[in-house]
């Protein structure tokens, strides 16, 4: 552990080897290990209690197919804990530039419902100007969740951060392992690379690019996560509920023994058909047996895998 001295109250307190931001705990000041104040530090409202987390899990497993359906009856909640992770949200206005060699198509021998027997491509000159608005947000510290790195949490409910608040349901606060400066690098280089991306859209040959890259905001983010740990049949399971809008990001949950058998017995029938089927084409086409066995065992396999697999899923952003 290190210590760190707010540059606010100059007060000292302890911090993480890796922390690189923190929050004053006398007076509540988000500042780096080196003293330099952030400014720009909210938290997202925490809407959903333990007991509406677990309930928008509840409803959630139960619309996953295969889930066991009395689910309900057999939860036992092990552990509810609130975390409040930190993120970096940037956002930024790119512009660019360019010119190259880009391609004309043209059809030729149309064939009736809009197709063509033929389609030849001609190299020629092209330029043109890409705007875009961009938002990029970064998990900031090393203790959050792999499930949870992809995850786009929600900011307009957002407010300037408070412990009390934080705290409010015995949320605990992790600090961050990236600074502003790097972030902004991060954003800003993220952001050429999307303008990259577009550019190869319009040509596949770059002879000159011009990008004009503006920081417009950035600001430290604290947002609460859900981790809720219960058991099924003494089997155990896991999740991860947004607790600003009750929605379930991960989840594992148990699969009923019907659906298992069901996709079992599914996979053997066709293993078996193919087998029996490429057997009597095997006797006019080597390769329409081959085509086939390996069409009904690719669905035999995609079947076991059901009757095999550990019920595990995320909720579709909507």
């Amino acid at each position: 552990m290190r210590q760190a001295k707010c540059p606010t109250c100059g007060n000292v307190a302890e911090v993480g080897d890796q922390d690189v931001v923190t929050v004053c705990p006398y007076c509540k000041t988000c500042h780096t290990v080196d003293g330099a104040i952030v400014k720009e530090h909210y938290l997202v409202s925490a809407y959903y209690q333990s007991n509406e987390a677990i309930e928008s899990l509840v409803l959630w497993v139960k619309k996953q197919i295969g889930a066991e359906e009395d689910l309900p009856l057999h939860l036992e909640i092990v552990s509810v804990s609130l975390d409040y992770y930190p993120f970096w949200h940037a956002e930024l206005k790119a512009e660019t530039k360019f010119s190259g060699i880009g391609q004309d198509a043209t059809y030729s021998g149309p064939a009736g419902g809009g197709a063509y027997r033929s389609i030849s491509f001609t190299s020629k000159p092209d330029a043109g100007f890409i705007d875009r608005g961009l938002s990029l947000t970064y998990p900031a510290s090393p203790t959050l969740p792999s499930a949870l790195l992809d995850y786009q949490f929600p900011t307009r409910s957002r407010k300037y951060f408070s412990e009390a608040y934080a705290k409010e349901y015995g949320g605990k606060i992790h600090n961050g392992v990236l600074d502003q400066k790097t972030v902004e690098r991060q954003a800003k280089e993220e952001a050429a690379r999307i303008l990259g991306e577009f550019i190869a859209r319009e040509i596949y040959e770059v002879s000159s690019r011009e990008d004009k890259i503006e920081l417009l905001s950035i600001f430290y983010l604290h947002a609460p996560i859900w981790y809720i740990q219960y058991k099924y049949r003494n089997k155990s399971f896991e999740a991860y509920v947004d607790a600003s809008t009750g929605r379930v990001i991960t989840a594992t949950y148990p699969v009923s023994i019907e659906y298992r058998t069901i996709h079992g017995a599914l996979s053997a029938a066709n293993a078996l058909a193919g087998f029996g089927l490429s057997v009597v084409l095997g006797r006019f086409s080597v390769l329409a047996m081959v085509g086939t066995l390996i069409g009904f065992m690719t669905m035999s396999g995609v079947l076991a895998a059901r009757a095999l697999a550990f019920g595990k899923a995320r909720e579709e952003a909507e």
